[in-house]
């Protein structure tokens, strides 16, 4: 109850908005979101899939890359540091030259292409022992395709919306990428704790 009144309190006065105003004029407004979204192609929702997958998995990668680095192929924190830095470094190298190829094969086969090469190097990551093949995964084929998928996602939102639902389309899209940064800390800890057996 205490909570409840410093919201009330939070409100301005004179708006003539109670609490429960608030909080109904915030669910139609998300609602009515939702149901500027009907009709979309169901390539929309497979957009919104591809975003929660993607960005999973990059931020997993990216809690335990360096420790990964470390651990298992005995980089020390500084080289494991720059090398992260320069994976960030590579993905806007490439973002830079792989518009025009996005423009030229279109936006489903960018992404077709781009997801298989980040699978290849996410596999390549995976099961290599050599630190040349981690490292030209690392610097090379993953950020070569995230650089083919993640950018283009952002075109299949406003390719697949009408402009009444577009706004909504793309705030339910930054969410859905938070929403999967949330959940990936949690999940890296529980599989670590699961692959360790502690």
């Amino acid at each position: 109850k205490i909570e409840i009144m410093e919201i009330q309190n939070s409100i301005p006065t004179g708006t003539g908005m109670n609490l429960e105003a608030h909080v109904a004029s915030i669910y139609f407004k998300i609602r009515n979101g939702f149901s500027s979204l009907r009709g979309s192609p169901p390539e929309l929702y497979i957009a919104f899939w591809l975003k929660f997958l993607d960005s999973y998995s990059y931020f997993s990668f990216s809690i335990i890359f360096t420790l990964f680095l470390s651990s298992d192929f005995g980089f020390s924190d500084v080289q494991a540091g720059t090398f992260y830095g320069l994976w960030g470094g590579m993905i806007t190298i490439f973002g830079l030259i792989t518009g025009v190829v996005v423009d030229n094969i279109g936006v489903a086969q960018s992404l077709r292409l781009g997801f298989l090469i980040s699978l290849i190097a996410r596999i390549g990551i995976f099961w290599t022992t050599s630190k040349s093949i981690l490292l030209f995964h690392v610097l090379v084929t993953l950020p070569l395709g995230n650089c083919l998928g993640i950018p283009v996602l952002a075109t299949a939102i406003r390719r697949y919306t009408k402009s009444s639902s577009q706004g909504f389309a793309f705030g339910l899209f930054y969410v859905i990428m938070n929403v999967a940064a949330l959940l990936s800390g949690p999940a890296v800890d529980i599989l670590t704790i699961w692959y360790r057996g502690e």
